[in-house]
């Protein structure tokens, strides 16, 4: 998969299992509208402590699901992360934002393990990698 770059630059890869920081509107609106897989979107700012302390787990999260793709945002690191979490009406981080196929399928906030990977299974399609 591929996220689109800003500025004409060279297109960002998205890891396949592992986290992978998108850093514009644009990048984000590709990935979700040219992929079929779960996108898991963990939103976060420079600030937030329990972001932070969380960016472990959702690392080790990642990749108990191989067939979904694990991707962050910085909400506060330019004008485009700033918009984008404006436009997903983020109000506490950290949030997590489930898509598939283009549209929102599921949220969750806060750091419960237990609860974002229920979840995360939950949005999963049948015969799809969970754990």
């Amino acid at each position: 998969l591929e996220a689109v770059a800003e500025d004409g630059a060279e297109p960002a890869e998205v890891n396949a299992g592992g986290v992978t920081e998108l850093e514009t509107e644009e990048s984000f609106d590709a990935l979700v509208a040219g992929t079929d897989k779960l996108v898991v979107l963990n939103c976060g700012t420079t600030w937030c402590g329990p972001c932070k302390v969380f960016a472990p787990v959702y690392d080790e999260i990642s990749a108990q699901f191989s067939d979904a793709t694990f991707v962050k945002v910085v909400g506060d690191k330019n004008a485009s992360t700033v918009s984008l979490m404006k436009r997903l009406n983020i109000r506490a981080v950290p949030s997590f934002r489930m898509f598939r196929d283009g549209v929102e399928v599921d949220t969750h906030s806060g750091t419960n393990r237990k609860s974002l990977t229920e979840k995360i299974q939950k949005n999963l399609k049948p015969g799809e990698q969970g754990a």
